[in-house]
């Protein structure tokens, strides 16, 4: 008897359990799989949910367990899907078993459940029913409720919808697995000061990530155009590798709609007319400040969506969005280095830590440091100048 019990062990541990799987994201190969063999990976349930003994989504009967006669409609939402770090949206991969009179859909919705329009994701709306959704012509930097909500840009949810036919009660659909991808990086990743502007008060050299405009020696100027942002828009403006004037800012009319939304504009400097103009749908997207590589990437640290954007400047798009997971949003700031990594300086709007971070030009971390020295005052925001004393020097 001891040696069956024993060798009933052995099989139990060593033989393959799909009932171990769970839900797994791979922020290196930028994947996301759920095999419904538990109930992690889900936010709230109808009708529906994880039938843990045979590893699948299914629907309920009214006593809430999955035997027919099952309800005719039920749904689930996924849990927010952060990935660490993300340029663009890939593809949702479903594997399903829908018996005749049954059918299933899917939504692509933002982290507060808002079911992004077509405008944003054709046939969104009316959901999909295919193996393979292609959602990379979704922007990452789009959330559906700019205005009363409060989503953060580069994450989504989906919505899983079942139904069935009042003469099929019988039969439920089934899904087994859901598996997402995402690119992580997009354009070159390299990064570069655009010159040195002199020495420090600390007798190294300073260095700049803006350009700046040529003084003019004629003392009488004459205004040449004027672009309106609205009021309380809080911008901030830089000139581009290209001479083009780039400006980041807020839009509202008062300050009870200050947070609502962002824009990244591009003007011509000798008409005004504007090159670009990207609305980024999301609540309180206030990263104005922007650091300008020689490569024309724009680096911005933003401070309510908790994260490290990487913009081409010539063409308005994401190369990288890194997202912080932990810590709650503060003051941020960003600027490139000479050695071409990335620094920003990131302070907890909770507890009033200040970590200064360093990224390479693909955004991956390198190494971060909270700063416990004396005389740093958290409260109040804090600004990086780089110098020239060493690969990682830096002056606050």
């Amino acid at each position: 008897m001891k040696r069956i019990w024993f060798l009933l062990v052995l099989v139990f541990f060593f033989l393959p359990n799909p009932a171990l799987a769970t839900v797994t994201q791979d922020n290196t190969a930028g994947t996301y799989t759920n095999d419904f063999n538990t109930v992690a990976g889900t936010s709230s349930t109808y009708r529906m949910g994880i039938d843990i003994s045979s590893g699948s989504l299914k629907l309920k009967n009214s006593g809430g367990t999955y035997t027919a006669p099952y309800y005719t409609t039920g749904y689930v939402y996924t849990s927010t899907i952060t990935p660490l770090f993300i340029a663009k949206w890939g593809t949702i991969t479903i594997s399903a078993t829908t018996p005749a009179g049954t059918s299933y859909k899917v939504q692509v919705l933002d982290e507060t459940n808002h079911v992004f329009p077509d405008t944003y994701l054709a046939g969104n709306e009316s959901g999909f029913s295919t193996t393979t959704i292609d959602i990379s012509s979704l922007s990452i930097m789009r959330t559906y409720d700019s205005v009363n909500g409060s989503s953060k840009m580069g994450r989504i949810r989906i919505k899983i919808t079942f139904s069935t036919s009042a003469e099929t009660t019988d039969v439920t659909p089934e899904i087994d697995s859901l598996a997402f991808t995402w690119t992580k990086t997009a354009g070159d990743l390299s990064a570069s000061v655009q010159g040195n502007t002199g020495s420090s008060g600390f007798g190294e050299n300073s260095y700049k990530d803006f350009s700046s405009t040529t003084t003019l020696s004629n003392p009488y100027y004459t205004m040449k155009w004027v672009y309106e942002l609205g009021a309380d828009s809080s911008p901030r403006s830089r000139i581009d590798i290209l001479g083009n004037i780039v400006v980041k800012s807020m839009n509202g009319t008062n300050a009870s709609s200050v947070w609502q939304f962002s824009k990244m504009m591009s003007l011509n400097p000798a008409t005004g007319a504007v090159n670009y103009l990207n609305a980024y749908d999301g609540p309180g997207s206030s990263g104005n400040n922007l650091s300008v590589s020689q490569n024309n990437t724009g680096y911005i640290a933003d401070i309510y969506n908790d994260s490290l954007f990487a913009f081409d400047l010539t063409t308005a798009t994401v190369k990288w969005i890194y997202n912080f997971t932990a810590g709650g949003h503060g003051s941020d700031e960003a600027v490139v280095h000479p050695n071409g990594n990335i620094f920003m300086v990131r302070v907890n709007s909770s507890n009033k830590n200040a970590t200064v971070w360093a990224f390479s030009p693909g955004g991956s971390v390198l190494w971060s440091k909270l700063l416990t020295e004396t005389g740093i005052n958290a409260t109040m925001p804090l600004f990086l100048v780089i110098d020239g004393a060493g690969p990682y020097s830096f002056r606050i």
